[in-house]
């Protein structure tokens, strides 16, 4: 996917690990036949992504839906980064033994962290890209 000079393409296991290692990423769905993004916190679970969504519009607009998520993280002074996009199918977390063990994962930005709904994206698939800088 990755084909351009400079650029490493990264397997599964690496993508799901960066993922793991910042907080924000994007949502990408579709919202009244348009696409849409919204940064969103979230964790990484074994192979999901989890995010913690408070406008019900947005919980309402990607629940069972196929929808992207995208992290990065990108460093101009270092001259690299990387970023992962996965794709997958999302549901709301409803189980209430399941909910309180989301609730510990990590605090939750913005002041949702008593508001919102959790969604999970079941990652299907996955890619990922390292850019270096030259000669690196």
């Amino acid at each position: 996917m990755y084909e351009s000079a400079g650029v490493n393409e990264l397997g599964y296991r690496e993508c799901l690990r960066l993922l793991g290692s910042v907080s924000l990423g994007r949502l990408v769905y579709t919202a009244h036949a348009l696409p849409a993004v919204r940064l969103v916190p979230f964790a990484v679970r074994e192979s999901t992504v989890i995010m913690r969504v408070v406008d019900s519009d947005v919980a309402k607009a990607v629940r069972d839906a196929v929808v992207a998520f995208q992290a990065d993280e990108i460093s101009p002074e270092l001259g690299g980064g990387w970023s992962v996009t996965v794709v997958g199918h999302a549901t709301a977390v409803k189980d209430s033994l399941e909910l309180a063990k989301l609730a510990g994962l990590r605090p939750w930005p913005w002041g949702i962290q008593k508001n919102g709904a959790y969604v999970r994206i079941a990652v299907e698939v996955v890619s990922g890209g390292r850019v270096t800088s030259e000669g690196g």
